[in-house]
């Protein structure tokens, strides 16, 4: 296997998060302070958008592009989360309900929906055009962010778009109604060690884990 350097960047902080836009013609990446996005065809600096100082002072965690490229979203210090508006780089709205550090940001496939997640086993449901909470859930009766029975690590969307399942770093599943986040059940699958992260495609995710392991699932 042969693996070849095409591009490179020094930034002046640490670089947590990167996503290509929907189409795959941008890239975006953020650091504490900044929002880089690129072209994927020459690598130039499309835009940079600053966020504000504020509500700097930890690395970006996550980042997401909407399904409909309108917007880029981030979580900020403070347990909030920023949209940005990806043609103008000005924000688009500010979003505030969560008391952990938020883990994952997840867009609805028709781009008017935000899922969020974090670390005390919360999940959000906001709507974009109305700049509102939805509804918000606490998926465990433990809030403590250092247990993993409580920290959703990640959120995938598969399947017919009805359900959202947020994945627990001890290997439970929660499965969330899209309509009602409140209607849910739980599962479990198996890692010998705690699960770092996920990942979708259509109907089926993956997860990686502690134990060193990769694992793919289907959802029946």
């Amino acid at each position: 296997m042969e693996i070849s350097l095409i591009f490179s960047m020094k930034c002046d902080n640490p670089v947590c998060t990167i996503q290509y836009s929907p189409n795959g013609n941008l890239i975006s990446f953020a650091d504490e302070k900044t929002i880089y996005v690129i072209s994927s065809s020459d690598f130039k600096i499309i835009k940079q958008i600053s966020i504000p100082q504020e509500i700097q002072g930890i690395p970006t965690k996550c980042l997401r592009f909407s399904p409909n490229g309108a917007y880029i979203a981030i979580t900020a210090s403070n347990n909030r989360i920023l949209i940005f508006s990806a043609e103008t780089g000005e924000i688009y709205t500010e979003l505030k309900e969560h008391s952990h550090s938020i883990n994952c940001l997840l867009f609805s496939s028709d781009s008017q929906i935000l899922f969020s997640c974090d670390s005390g086993g919360k999940l959000c449901k906001w709507s974009i055009p109305e700049h509102s909470l939805i509804q918000c859930v606490s998926t465990s009766d433990n809030t403590d962010a250092n247990d993993a029975r409580t920290n959703i690590v990640s959120l995938v969307f598969p399947g017919d778009g009805k359900y959202v399942y947020a994945i627990y770093m001890d290997g439970i599943i929660g499965r969330f109604n899209v309509s009602d986040i409140t209607q849910k059940e739980f599962s479990r699958i198996h890692h010998n060690g705690f699960i770092l992260n996920s990942s979708q495609n259509i109907n089926v995710f993956s997860t990686v884990s502690q134990d060193k392991s990769l694992k793919i699932w289907t959802i029946n």
